[in-house]
């Protein structure tokens, strides 16, 4: 199967990110991401660095580089091969948004009737 616009992109637009997704949506399926991670794995040893061997995969699908760096070093984390939060570790760790609790009317009243009269 070759990268194509149809692989890259599922129907109806933007999809999720990763596997068990965290952050934002993405353009990219898990399963496309997969691939180009495995993709520049297995053509490593071919290029003097890895570096070399992002550039070359780059190249054949279309994507940018930098894209494919950040996908293969979570792809390292997830399997333990670099220090750093795995992807579940940045879902469970996402911070929650704030909630402002309602102002408790007893207390409410209390600081109005305990300040001092203002003038007119």
């Amino acid at each position: 199967m070759s990268f194509t616009e149809v692989e890259r992109h599922q129907p109806g637009g933007r999809l999720n990110s990763l596997a068990k997704d965290a952050a934002r949506p993405s353009r990219f399926s898990s399963e496309v991401r997969e691939r180009a991670v495995r993709m520049v794995c297995e053509h490593a040893q071919d290029h003097a660095s890895q570096w070399a061997a992002i550039t070359s995969i780059t190249e054949q699908i279309g994507y940018a580089a930098e894209t494919l760096r950040s996908w293969l070093r979570q792809a390292e984390r997830d399997g333990g091969r670099r220090p750093g939060l795995t992807t579940d570790e940045r879902v469970r760790f996402k911070p929650l948004p704030r909630v402002t609790p309602a102002p408790d009317p007893a207390v409410v009243t209390s600081l109005l009737l305990a300040a001092p009269p203002r003038p007119c």
